[in-house]
């Protein structure tokens, strides 16, 4: 029985942690997607707030690009998701 229970548990942790993250994929035209909708620079802002406050401080982010993506693209979801932690006092 404990055994089944730390399985259980094992399994709950990963799969809790998997939703912490939020992945953002940049495609070559500089198109930017998650979970393979796209959206504009305003609807990131918010999904990432929503996303900071849902986790708090665990809250991850990881941007996928393709080589021949725009730099600013980039900087700019950079920008965001920093400007999301300095608007959260518990994020330095």
């Amino acid at each position: 029985m404990k055994r089944i229970f730390c399985f259980l548990l094992l399994i709950l942790f990963s799969c809790n942690n998997q939703n912490k993250v939020l992945k953002f994929v940049v495609d070559c035209d500089s198109i930017v997607s998650i979970n393979g909708e796209v959206f504009d620079m305003n609807q990131i802002k918010e999904i990432v707030y929503k996303h900071r406050l849902k986790f708090n401080s665990e809250a991850e982010f990881k941007v996928e690009v393709c080589e021949k993506t725009k730099v600013n693209i980039v900087v700019e979801l950079r920008k965001i998701i920093k400007s999301s932690a300095k608007n959260n006092h518990y994020l330095k």
